[in-house]
């Protein structure tokens, strides 16, 4: 089984890493549960401003269904050598399953369970049976700027059905403010 570290940012500014593994594929949700999960209108937990996350670090921000049937967690990690090249994920807290995930940057190749491969910024989005194994192109999707991991995770976070999205500033000269 595998095991991810995860790094959670506590609301005092802690940070804690912990190892999370993967559900077995038998308690992985149906895809229309997931699907149901995945377009459940969310907004930000609390009004905290958070801080997006310097290269190779992780930001952790928790995320509630607006109708507090569910609790998920938006993650956002910057490569760690190149920082334009950038994972956003959201999955749900308490099956801890991935929902969806966006991978930027301009060196990416992905081979999905099928063999294909794709090439360049794509995203994943949970599939039965597979999780987030596969993926797609950014061609005919709402993404609009994938050379731009600000704009990509408020894309994003609309992709995710984040409705009032968490506040989160710019760091310290991370990229041209556009």
């Amino acid at each position: 089984m595998q095991h991810e570290d995860t790094l959670y940012q506590i609301d005092s500014g802690q940070t804690l890493c912990v190892s999370e593994p993967e559900p077995p594929y038998e308690q992985l949700v149906s895809q229309s549960n997931a699907d149901t999960l995945l377009y459940l209108p969310k907004q930000r937990v609390n009004d905290h401003l958070h801080t997006y996350p310097d290269a190779g670090c992780r930001l952790e921000v928790p995320i509630i269904a607006i109708d507090r049937s569910e609790l998920f967690y938006l993650t956002v990690t910057p490569g760690k050598y190149d920082f334009y090249k950038v994972s956003d994920q959201l999955r749900v807290k308490s099956t801890n399953i991935l929902l969806a995930r966006i991978d930027i940057g301009s060196s990416l190749v992905h081979i999905n369970p099928d063999g294909e491969r794709i090439v360049g910024p794509h995203l994943h989005t949970y599939r039965e049976g597979y999780s987030l194994r596969f993926a797609q192109t950014l061609e005919n999707t709402s993404f609009t700027s994938p050379e731009d991991p600000w704009k990509t995770l408020d894309e994003f976070m609309s992709f995710c059905t984040i409705i009032k999205k968490p506040e989160i500033q710019r760091g310290a000269d991370q990229w041209q403010q556009t």
